[in-house]
């Protein structure tokens, strides 16, 4: 026993999902009804047994008989089983191609409403399902892959047996092989076309996604610009109104008030040259004062070696008399010629200055204290003068005691003239004492008017 032909072929598959699972439910039908029979199989092959029991000689004969048939069943079941596979393997793979379709499908009409519907809003949402269709398409396109493998490796699997290597069983393979294959070409062919246009439109979208991005900054810089081109048009026209107002009371104001501005400029310039010819005064005061204190150290000098020069020859008194007063001549000339200059000096200093400035007082008393201190050095010089008429005196007295010698007794007018000397003789004495005494003193003034012109300075 042996199947040779099945109506339709055990290798054949429908031509869609549909076709599939109708032959999946006949097959179905056709395998129940075959699993009634098989309790008859397996008693007609006791009743063999029995047979070649009974039957001497023909054992061999039964046996094989019950063993081909034994075969055959377990063949028929093992094609049919296997046929049933097939159809679930197919309505597996064509459920996937199903669904692999749909996809392409949803791309197709992605692609010809994703560009009408294309907006600055839903730029975003557009590429994220345009990734996720491509992204599920290519995901069925590999399960259908796989599915399709599968279902021609078990073909071919299911061809090689070595049942159904005769008859018709080969046509219904190739004609699977064909169906599977064409399928699975015109859909890879359909990706193909849809991924190549996706990516087109993937391209296509971020281009606009950039530009839209562009575009917005854009847009907020233009109108930013366009607030701040009209700002400034109206801050230009508030500053040029600004300035007109500003002109109208600047022209008001220069002519309300440029007297007064050139007034105070000429008092300035007034208060300026003023200024600087008190400075120039006050230059020429300080060299004048300069010049009168330099001098009154040439008196201070001249006074100084006087008195030292006075002090030495008085310790010689009385001898030298012409001498002491051709010292004393030339000593007073240089006294006078020397206070002529810081007198004068002085004198013109307190016609320049202010009777009321606080230099006046000052200036009176150290011209005082020069007058007062060269007087007395002057009458103090002519001390000399009296000694020397004393002497003049005391001669005469003795040439009119030696002619008076006749007239009185010698030892009378002896006595009368010693008396008279002695009284001249104590009165120089005194009065050189009193010369020594005021030359100290004069000493003891010029210390004090030096240290009084070191403070004037």
């Amino acid at each position: 026993l042996q199947l040779t032909e099945a109506q339709p072929n055990l290798l054949e598959i429908g031509n869609n999902q549909d076709e599939t699972k109708k032959l999946l439910e006949e097959h179905e039908q056709l395998l129940a009804k075959l699993k009634k029979n098989e309790g008859g199989v397996w008693a007609l092959l006791e009743e063999a047994d029995k047979t070649a029991a009974q039957k001497k000689g023909e054992e061999l004969v039964y046996e094989a008989m019950a063993v081909s048939l034994s075969e055959a069943w377990k063949t028929l079941v093992a094609h049919l089983e296997k046929r049933r596979s097939l159809l679930i393997l197919a309505c597996h793979f064509f459920e996937c191609a199903l669904e692999f379709a749909i996809r392409i499908d949803e791309a197709e009409d992605f692609q010809s409403v994703g560009q009408k519907s294309t907006t600055a809003d839903n730029m975003n949402e557009l590429l994220q399902r345009h990734s996720t269709i491509r992204r599920g398409m290519l995901e069925k396109s590999m399960l259908v892959l796989n599915k399709s493998r599968e279902l021609l490796g078990f073909l071919k699997d299911f061809q090689s047996q070595q049942a159904l290597k005769y008859g018709r069983a080969s046509h219904g393979a190739w004609s699977s092989f064909g169906k599977v294959e064409g399928l699975m070409e015109i859909l890879q062919d359909r990706r193909r076309q849809v991924d190549l246009c996706m990516r087109q439109q993937k391209h296509e979208l971020e281009t606009i996604y950039r530009i839209r991005q562009w575009e917005r900054p854009e847009q907020e810089v233009s109108h930013s610009c366009k607030e701040k081109l009209i700002y400034y048009r109206n801050w230009m026209y508030c500053v040029l109104k600004l300035q007109s107002v500003t002109f109208f009371w600047l022209k008001m104001i220069q002519n309300q008030y440029l007297s007064k501005y050139i007034t105070s400029h000429e008092k300035l310039k007034a208060t300026h040259e003023h200024f600087w010819s008190l400075m120039m005064n006050r230059l020429a005061h300080l060299q004048e004062s300069n010049a009168f204190y330099s001098s009154a150290n040439k008196v201070r000098n001249i006074v100084a070696l006087h008195i030292q020069v006075k002090s030495s020859l008085f310790v010689r008194r009385f001898s030298r008399y012409k001498s002491l007063q051709r010292k004393h001549d030339e000593y007073s000339r240089s006294i006078k010629d020397a206070s002529v200059e810081p007198l004068q000096r002085g004198q013109l200093l307190l016609q320049k200055l202010d009777p009321q400035s606080a230099q006046v007082g000052g200036l009176q008393r150290m011209l005082g204290y020069i007058k007062e201190r060269i007087d007395a050095l002057s009458h103090e010089c002519h001390a000399h003068r009296e000694l020397t008429g004393k002497r003049q005196q005391l001669v005469s007295s003795f040439e009119e005691l030696e002619n008076e010698g006749a007239g009185a007794t010698m030892k009378d007018m002896l006595d009368a003239k010693w008396q008279s000397l002695l009284q001249k003789f104590f009165t120089m004495q005194d009065l050189g004492n009193n010369f020594m005494n005021s030359s100290n003193m004069v000493r003891n003034i010029v210390d004090h008017l030096l240290i009084l012109m070191d403070y004037a300075k």
